[in-house]
């Protein structure tokens, strides 16, 4: 059934049965469980994690995958059970990953410690927190980009 939710650019139409109901709400925002995630560009690189209850209240979303090719998802057992990810079967076709993106005036970065983890099937997400201590709250996706011509090519990207 199709419905529309407001966001900051005005109202927009979703698949109610698209709804990302987040049991726990996303860090410093737990009060807001149920998010849409919506396209931002025709690339499908970037979207919106829209929450339903709050319409200003939205995160830009990347996969990691698309910018760090060494990315590994590395996050407790009992994270994934949350969401209903029981098993390796499950996570391969049920599991999406994406970081919140921050963007200010010279920098964009991705929070690769507390990644978005989504069942696609059961419609159930959190906001993990990732065991590799090389990964930071602010990984610089332009340099990411800057020095990869394989994800600048991918994503469409020239550098000058």
């Amino acid at each position: 059934m199709e419905k529309y939710i407001d966001t900051p650019d005005g109202k927009i139409l979703v698949e109610e049965n698209e709804r990302i109901f987040f049991p726990e709400g996303i860090y410093a925002f737990e009060a807001l469980k149920n998010f849409y995630i919506l396209r931002m560009d025709d690339d499908n690189v970037f979207h919106l994690l829209q929450s339903e209850e709050r319409p200003e209240i939205a995160f830009i979303i990347i996969n990691p995958y698309l910018f760090k090719k060494n990315y590994i998802l590395n996050v407790r057992e009992e994270d994934l059970k949350a969401i209903k990810i029981n098993n390796e079967k499950d996570a391969e076709k049920d599991l999406a990953v994406f970081t919140i993106v921050t963007i200010n005036e010279n920098s964009m970065t991705a929070n690769l410690l507390g990644p978005i983890i989504i069942n696609l099937k059961e419609k159930i997400g959190k906001q993990a927190l990732a065991l590799n201590e090389d990964y930071s709250t602010k990984h610089d996706i332009l340099s990411e980009i800057e020095n990869n011509k394989e994800i600048r090519e991918a994503l469409g990207v020239s550098t000058g």
